[in-house]
C-alpha cells in the first residue's frame, strides 16, 4: 500500500522517476507507474549512483542503527535526488530534531491503527529562502565605475 502523502506528492510534483526505499523487497507490493522499489542495501552500495526525481524512505528503514540511517538519508538527499520524503513511525532511530538538522521540514501526519506516522520532506529548491541581500543590485555599483579607482 502506498502512503497518502507519497501519492499526493507524486500527483503534485509529477516526478519522472521515484524510488521507494524499504529494508526488504515486498513481493505483494505493486508500485504505481514510474515508481521503482529498492532495498536499503542496494541503495547504500557504493556503486549505486542512479538519480531519481523523488525518493521515498519507508518507516521500516528507520529501524536500523542510527549511523547507517544517517548515511542512507544523506546519500539520498546529497547525491541521488533533490527531493526526499521520509516516513517516520514512533520507534524510529531518528527524531524530529535529527530531521530538522538534516534540512527536512515537517510535511504531514497520518493516523494508523499502529499509531501516528509523521512525514518529513526535503526539496532542494525550497529548503532555504533566498535572502533579499543576495542580488546583483548592490554588488557591482556601476554608478561608481568612472568616479572612483579602487
Amino acid at each position: 500500500m502506498v502512503p497518502a502523502p507519497l501519492l499526493a506528492t507524486i500527483e503534485r510534483e509529477q516526478p519522472a522517476s521515484t524510488l521507494l526505499v524499504y529494508v526488504h523487497t515486498r513481493p505483494d507490493f505493486t508500485p504505481p507507474a514510474a515508481v521503482q522499489p529498492i532495498t536499503t542495501d542496494e541503495l547504500l552500495d557504493s556503486g549505486y549512483t542512479d538519480r531519481a526525481d523523488l525518493i521515498f524512505i519507508g518507516q521500516d528503514c528507520l529501524q536500523v542503527e542510527k549511523e547507517k540511517l544517517m548515511q542512507l538519508v544523506a546519500k539520498c538527499r546529497d547525491i541521488l535526488s533533490s527531493r526526499v520524503l521520509v516516513e517516520m513511525g514512533g520507534n524510529a532511530a531518528l527524531n524530529e530534531q535529527d530531521m530538522l538538522a538534516l534540512a527536512f521540514t515537517h510535511y504531514a501526519v497520518t493516523e494508523t491503527e499502529s499509531g501516528e506516522t509523521q512525514y518529513y520532506y526535503f526539496d532542494l529548491k525550497t529548503y532555504k529562502p533566498v535572502p533579499d541581500w543576495l542580488n546583483p543590485k548592490f554588488w557591482a555599483n556601476p554608478q561608481n565605475w568612472d568616479k572612483f579607482r579602487w
